[in-house]
C-alpha cells in the first residue's frame, strides 16, 4: 500500500491558511484537496516532475473544473508568500514542492533495492540545484535521416496534374507531417532518461521507437498507420498529443517494471486512445 508522510504542522501552516483564502475553501476542504494532489502524485508523478501536465489537468486531480485550472495552479505556487515557495515549485522546473519531505520514506523503501538506478534518479531530481535542463534532448541536435519519395514519371517526366490533384495533394502533405520523410530503417534509437525527452524528441515514431526498442518495421510501421489515421480524424497537433500522451504513460509504466512488452501494450494504448 503506498503512502505519504502527513505532518500536523500543515494545519495551520500560512500557506495553506493563503490557499484557502485564495481559492475560497474552508480549512478542512484545503487540507483534503492538497492530499488528494499528493496521493495523485505518488501513483503518477511519484518523482514529482509535474511538467507533463496541464493545469486542466492538475485541477481535475483535486475535483476542480478544467477551466479553474489557471488559478488553482496560481494559488499551489504563491500560497508559499513572496519568495517562499507554495506547494507547487515553478523553478528550476515545475514540480512539487518539497516532495521528498513528504514521499521519500516511502519511494526508498519502494525502489533502494528493487530500482536502484530508478531511486537514483528520482533523487537526482529532487536535489538542490538540479535543472532539468541539463542533459536533456536537444531538438536542435538531432539528425533525422530522410528519404526522397520516387516521382510518378512518364517517359522521365511528372505527368500533368489537375486543380483537383493538386488540391488533394496539398490535403495530404498537411496530415501527414513527418512520417512519410522520414527512413525508420536507419533510425537508432535515442537515450530517453526523462519524461520530457518523449516530448522534446521531433518525431512522435522516433520516439516510440526510442521508448519501446521497437526497430522493426512491423512496430512502426503500425504506428506510422495509426498516427496518419490519427492526423486526418482528429488533426495532426492533437493526434501527436495524443500518441505522445499513450507513451508518457507506458515509460511511467516501464519505469515501475509493470511492463514487458512495451511495443505491445504501447499498440493497445494507441487503439484504445485513438480508436483506430
Amino acid at each position: 500500500m503506498a503512502w505519504i508522510e502527513s505532518h500536523q504542522e500543515l494545519e495551520r501552516h500560512p500557506k495553506t491558511l493563503r490557499l484557502a483564502m485564495a481559492m475560497g475553501w474552508g480549512l478542512d476542504e484545503t487540507i483534503g484537496k492538497v492530499h488528494r494532489f499528493w496521493w495523485w502524485a505518488l501513483q503518477y508523478a511519484e518523482d514529482g516532475d509535474l511538467r507533463r501536465f496541464n493545469d486542466g489537468e492538475l485541477a481535475m486531480v483535486v475535483g476542480l473544473k478544467p477551466d479553474q485550472g489557471k488559478g488553482f495552479i496560481e494559488a499551489m505556487v504563491m500560497c508559499g508568500g513572496g519568495s517562499v515557495s507554495g506547494f507547487i515549485d515553478r523553478e528550476p522546473y515545475f514540480k512539487v514542492h518539497d516532495w521528498m519531505d513528504y514521499a521519500g520514506r516511502y519511494l526508498e523503501s519502494k525502489y533502494r533495492t528493487a530500482n536502484p538506478r530508478l531511486w537514483r534518479e528520482i533523487q537526482r531530481k529532487n536535489k538542490a540545484g538540479f535543472s532539468p535542463t541539463k542533459g536533456r534532448l536537444k531538438s536542435d541536435k538531432i539528425t533525422l535521416p530522410k528519404i526522397t519519395k520516387p516521382k510518378n514519371t512518364v517517359n522521365g517526366r511528372s505527368p500533368p496534374t489537375s486543380p483537383e490533384d493538386r488540391d488533394q495533394r496539398g490535403r495530404e502533405e498537411e496530415t501527414d507531417g513527418l512520417t512519410d520523410r522520414i527512413d525508420y530503417e536507419r533510425i537508432k534509437p535515442l537515450k530517453i532518461a526523462d519524461y520530457a525527452e518523449i516530448e522534446a524528441c521531433p518525431d512522435p515514431i522516433v520516439a516510440a521507437i526510442s521508448v519501446t526498442g521497437g526497430v522493426e518495421k512491423k512496430d512502426w510501421g503500425y504506428w506510422t498507420k495509426v498516427l496518419n489515421q490519427s492526423r486526418k480524424k482528429y488533426g495532426p497537433e492533437r493526434a501527436e498529443r495524443l500518441f505522445r500522451g499513450c507513451l508518457r504513460e507506458l515509460w511511467g509504466e516501464m519505469r515501475q517494471g509493470e511492463c514487458r512488452k512495451p511495443g505491445a501494450v504501447l499498440n493497445v494504448k494507441l487503439g484504445k486512445v485513438m480508436g483506430i
